[in-house]
C-alpha cells in the first residue's frame, strides 16, 4: 500500500511511512480510514498532520484508491499520532447552500452539479465532474442554508432513485475527486463475478435479514388542510401484503407540492422496506471468480451462500460497501439483494372525487 499526504487544498506533500488499520468504501455514504504515524517519521510535523489535510491510499491488490481528509477525533501518545480520516463526502456536511437556493423545473442532475459547484467555489474541495445522470422528473426544491450533504442524501435521493459517488484520483500533483451522479451506479457483472461460501467467501458466515417491513405507504405534501388541496400519493406492494400481511406507514413531506416527487418518495420507501432487507457482510478473499479488481461499489454480482435459509442462497446482489484491513489482507464485503418490484401507485381517493 502506498500512502500519500496532501495539504488542505489537495496539493501533494509527499509519500509517508505510516500505516493504516482499516479502510472503508460506502455507496451513497462516507467512507473512513484510521491512519497511524510514528514520532520517528520525518513526516511527524504539525503542518503535515494538521486537520483538513488530505490522505490518499493506493493498493496493489486490485482495490480502488481511497482518499479523504484528517479530522477529529485525533489521538497523541509517546509512540505517535492516530488520525481519523473521512471521505470527502464528510466535508459536505460543513458546506451550506445560500438562503434562497431555489430551483424551478430542474432535474436532480442539474441540482447536483449546481450545489457542488457552489460548494467548490467557497473553498477548494478538489471536485471535478464526471458522469451526471440527466434523466428523471423535473423538481422544484427550495433550500435555505441547508447542508450540501442533506441536499444530496436527503433531498435528491428522495426525489429520484439515484446514486452518487466521489472517486479520488491524482492530477497535476493534487488529490482530486470526480463527482458522479448515476440513476443506478455500477454495472451488471452477474455473469462474470461470483462470490461463494467455501470458495472466496469464508465458511460459517452469519447472514441476517433486517429492517422494518412497510408494504403500504402514504406520502403527503404541503397543503392548508387535509382536503384535496393537499397532494397525497399511496403505494402498495401487493406481493408483500400477501406474504407478510398488511403493514402501513405514512409521512408528511413539508415543502413538496408535486405529485411526481411524492410518487418517487413512495417508490423508494417500498423498494427498500416492503421486504426484509437482505444485507450481508461477508469475509471475502482476492480469488477468482471474484477478485477484488473485478467489482466495485454499485456493481451487481452473483452470490452463493449455503448457510442462508433452509435451501441456501443463490441470487444477484449489489455491492454497497467494503472494508479492507491492510495489516492482515482481510476484506469484508457488504452486499444487498437487488430489488426492483412493481408497485400499485395511486392518488388518495377523496369523497366526491374519482380515483386516478
Amino acid at each position: 500500500m502506498r500512502i500519500l499526504i496532501g495539504d488542505v487544498h489537495g496539493e501533494l506533500l509527499g509519500e509517508v511511512d505510516g500505516h493504516v488499520e482499516a479502510v472503508t468504501w460506502l455507496l451513497n455514504d462516507v467512507g473512513s480510514a484510521k491512519f497511524y504515524l510514528s514520532r520517528s517519521s520525518p513526516f511527524y510535523q504539525n503542518e503535515r498532520l494538521q486537520l483538513g489535510n488530505r490522505l490518499y491510499l493506493e493498493f496493489d491488490n486490485g482495490l480502488p484508491p481511497w482518499a479523504g481528509y484528517f479530522d477529529l477525533p485525533r489521538g497523541w501518545s509517546r509512540k505517535g499520532v492516530v488520525e481519523e480520516c473521512y471521505g470527502i463526502e464528510e466535508l459536505l456536511k460543513y458546506r451550506i447552500t445560500d438562503r434562497d437556493a431555489i430551483f424551478y423545473e430542474w432535474t436532480v442532475g442539474e441540482i447536483f452539479r449546481a450545489i457542488l459547484t457552489q460548494a467548490e467555489g467557497k473553498g477548494t474541495l478538489g471536485l471535478t465532474f464526471g458522469q451526471i445522470w440527466s434523466g428523471g422528473n423535473m423538481h422544484w426544491p427550495r433550500y435555505h442554508y441547508e447542508t450540501v450533504w442533506n441536499v444530496l442524501n436527503n433531498s435528491i435521493r428522495r426525489m429520484e432513485r439515484c446514486d452518487f459517488r466521489f472517486i479520488p484520483y491524482l492530477e497535476g500533483g493534487r488529490i482530486r475527486f470526480l463527482a458522479e451522479l448515476h440513476q443506478v451506479a455500477g454495472s451488471d457483472k452477474t455473469s462474470s463475478v461470483l462470490i461463494s461460501e467455501g470458495n472466496n467467501v469464508g465458511e460459517d458466515v452469519l447472514v441476517e435479514e433486517q429492517g422494518t417491513i412497510i408494504n403500504t405507504f402514504v406520502a403527503s405534501g404541503d397543503g392548508p388542510d387535509w382536503t384535496s388541496a393537499r397532494p397525497t400519493i399511496i403505494g402498495k406492494d401487493t406481493n408483500s401484503i400477501v406474504a407478510h400481511g398488511l403493514r402501513e406507514g405514512s409521512s408528511v413531506f413539508p415543502g413538496v407540492s408535486m405529485k411526481s416527487t411524492l410518487e418517487m418518495y413512495v417508490r423508494n420507501k417500498l423498494r427498500l422496506d416492503s421486504e426484509p432487507r437482505r444485507i450481508f457482510t461477508l469475509p471475502v478473499t482476492n480469488n477468482e471468480p471474484g477478485p477484488f479488481s473485478s467489482y466495485d461499489l454499485g456493481d451487481e454480482i452473483t452470490c452463493e451462500l449455503n448457510s442462508f435459509g433452509c435451501d441456501g442462497y443463490h441470487n444477484s446482489v449489489r455491492v454497497v460497501g467494503r472494508e479492507f484491513f491492510p495489516q492482515t489482507g482481510e476484506c469484508l464485503l457488504a452486499v444487498e439483494e437487488f430489488r426492483d418490484p412493481e408497485f400499485w401507485i395511486y392518488e388518495e381517493e377523496l369523497e366526491g372525487s374519482a380515483e386516478e
